[in-house]
């Protein structure tokens, strides 16, 4: 089962401005709390055109999208927007790029979105900036640049990271299926690391309870 079903045909603006906002309501608890967090996701280019951003401002289960950067962030996120579209498209035809392992309860225990104040509150707490890219993918290697704390607070560019996690299409669907947790990755040299290994592992911690081992 996909965390996160797509309609067929779903864009990537569709998927940021109204799936999101709409499972992120339903899959945040009220009881979550709305101290706001800002993230900013740029994307360079892709099958839309144009680059683009979108800020996301979140208060507990409420997530507001608007087009444009917010100078003030608490977290950043930039990727390739081909290869966004990619990713989107083949979420929406069932394709098998999106997570597959056992969904939580809605407004349950365990965050299912990584738009979860829960889990981005971790994020939050790293400071510094992590490359993760996909060496073998069908488009040629595929990179996300994510910052935090101090770090996003400096302009949003591609790379120049404290650390770069590479994985193969192999390692990514073992993550991608609940048999491989990315701290575990790290820890046993199925990602390969360069850069600051403490960065990359605390990176890897913070998203941890959103992964769901089988």
């Amino acid at each position: 089962m996909l965390p996160l079903p797509l309609p067929p045909g779903t864009t990537l603006a569709a998927f940021a401005e109204t799936v999101l906002p709409e499972a992120h309501a339903l899959r945040v608890p009220p009881s979550v709390p709305r101290e706001p967090l800002t993230v900013v996701l740029s994307l360079a280019g892709g099958s839309s055109g144009p680059s683009r951003v979108y800020t996301f401002a979140i208060r507990g289960a409420e997530l507001i999208v608007t087009r444009g950067e917010a100078s003030a962030r608490d977290v950043w996120i930039h990727a390739d927007g081909a290869v966004a579209d990619h990713f989107v498209a083949d979420w929406g035809s069932g394709g098998s790029l999106a997570p597959r392992w056992p969904l939580s309860t809605a407004g349950g225990a365990a965050p299912s979105l990584l738009t979860d104040p829960r889990i981005l509150r971790r994020i939050q707490m790293v400071s510094g900036r992590v490359e993760v890219a996909l060496s073998d993918f069908s488009m040629g290697r595929a990179a996300l640049t994510l910052a935090s704390g101090a770090a996003a607070k400096k302009p949003i560019e591609a790379g120049n990271a404290d650390a770069t996690i590479e994985l193969t299409m192999k390692t990514f669907d073992q993550v991608l299926a609940g048999e491989l947790r990315p701290d575990e990755a790290i820890a046993d040299g199925r990602f390969a690391l360069t850069g600051k290994k403490m960065i990359a592992l605390q990176y890897a911690f913070a998203v941890g309870p959103f992964f769901q081992p089988k």
